[in-house]
């Protein structure tokens, strides 16, 4: 596995926690973390529509 593999598998269960606990420093932390790197992987995609689903 990839490092950024494992990356993205980490903050969509970090994502998962903030959502658990409403804490927005969490969801901010993996909103950043998204921007800055790449989004090809299969988790990148699941990681966005994640946090866009946070907000709908």
């Amino acid at each position: 596995m990839r490092q950024e593999d494992e990356a993205y598998g980490l903050a969509v269960e970090a994502l998962q926690v903030g959502k658990q606990y409403g804490s927005e420093k969490i969801v901010d932390r993996v909103r950043d973390l998204l921007s800055r790197m790449a989004t090809t992987c299969g988790d990148a995609k699941r990681l966005d529509r994640m946090l866009i689903d946070l907000y709908d």
